[in-house]
């Protein structure tokens, strides 16, 4: 931007005072800009179309979907909450322990043996303090080797089959009951 410079004589005119004033606030601007004194603009440059691996990201932090397979695992299991138990279940409408551990993980891509004691060999062990959702966790409930399974959700609750005359529900491992009984949890999913 150029400025035509006037010589200034003792009587200035109206557009003289203008073109003086003018000058003075981009002086001032400038010198603002330079020495930090004057908040600066943010410019937003336009967005880059999205790869489809971050629009599918996107969606599911839209949409409130779990991202890790162990998260999914765990909201599927609590999604079965209110299903009736039933000895030898194997879903979809009646489930028993193992029955619906192995419904759950079949839906996404894994194989489980059929009862909880042989899914006890199925993935690594893991410690009971680095529970993470869609972990097997195992109970102990007889002295003659009865094992009872569930789908650990994530801050201290699991997903289970009770027993005949029950429904599947939400437990807590620091329940008096199981809390006695915790065997040993397994993850099968490796890498959440």
């Amino acid at each position: 931007m150029r400025i035509k410079a006037r010589i200034l004589t003792k009587n200035p005119g109206r557009g003289d005072r203008f073109t003086l004033l003018i000058l003075l606030i981009v002086l001032g601007l400038w010198l603002g800009m330079s020495y930090g004194c004057v908040k600066k603009v943010k410019v937003s440059l336009p967005r880059q179309p999205l790869t489809q691996e971050k629009k599918v990201a996107s969606q599911q932090k839209k949409s409130h979907q779990p991202v890790f397979l162990g998260d999914r695992v765990a909201v599927e299991a609590k999604s079965l909450v209110g299903s009736p138990y039933r000895y030898g279940g194997r879903g979809p409408k009646v489930f028993d322990c193992s029955g619906l551990t192995s419904y759950v993980y079949a839906r996404h891509g894994y194989k489980l043996p059929r009862r909880a004691k042989d899914q006890m060999t199925s993935g690594h062990w893991v410690p009971k303090k680095r529970l993470k959702p869609g972990d097997l966790v195992f109970f102990k409930v007889s002295w003659y080797k009865s094992y009872h399974v569930g789908i650990f959700l994530g801050n201290g609750r699991f997903v289970h089959a009770p027993r005949t005359g029950k429904r599947v529900e939400v437990q807590r491992l620091d329940n008096e009951y199981y809390k006695k009984r915790y065997y040993t949890a397994r993850r099968v999913i490796s890498g959440g």
